[in-house]
Order: structure tokens, then sequence, then C-alpha cells
């Protein structure tokens, strides 16, 4: 499942949208630009922690994905070791029923 929903670009996003409702007054304009920033601070605070739980999963699912074809080549060498065995078997079969042969006739 996906932890993003923890913080990140989201709660930045919203946080900022709560506080940029709030300003009025002489000194609207600086604090505008003020807020600005700390809104673009905040986005950027949420992207880089949402980047850092991708990666993590990212990696989760690449460590997945090796494990799954480790065990996709160790069951493929399991499957050619048992047709190996039985390829013998066959054989042995084969050259019993070759040596029996006469004696059945």
């Amino acid at each position: 499942g996906s932890r993003r929903s923890s913080g990140g670009l989201d709660a930045a996003l919203d946080a900022g949208s709560r506080r940029s409702s709030g300003a009025s007054g002489a000194g609207e304009g600086h604090s505008r630009r003020e807020e600005l920033s700390r809104r673009v601070d905040a986005i950027a605070a949420g992207v880089e922690a949402d980047g850092k739980v991708l990666r993590e999963e990212f990696a989760e699912v690449r460590a997945q994905w090796a494990e799954q074809a480790r065990c996709a080549v160790l069951g493929v060498a399991q499957l050619r070791t048992s047709l190996a065995e039985l390829e013998g078997r066959a054989a042995e079969i084969r050259r019993q029923q070759v040596e029996l042969a006469p004696i059945a006739a």
C-alpha cells in the first residue's frame, strides 16, 4: 500500500491554502510574498517527502522482483533436474524392454 497519505505534498497544499485565506491589511503585499514563499517551501518539502516515500516503495518492489526472479530460476533448475531424471528412467526402461523382448517372444 501507499504511505504517501501521511503527509507530503497533499498536506503541504492543504496547510498552505488554509493559511492564505486569512491575509489582509496594509502590509498585505509583503506578507503575501512571505506567505507565497512559505507555501513554495512547504510544497518543496512535501514533494521531497513524497519522493523519499516513492523511492522506498520502488526499492521494496525491486527487491520483490529480484526475489521472484531468483525463485523462478530455482524452479527452472529443479524442473531441468527432474526432466533429466525422467529421461534417465525412460532410457533405462527402454533398455530393459530391449533386453526382455526376446524372452517375451
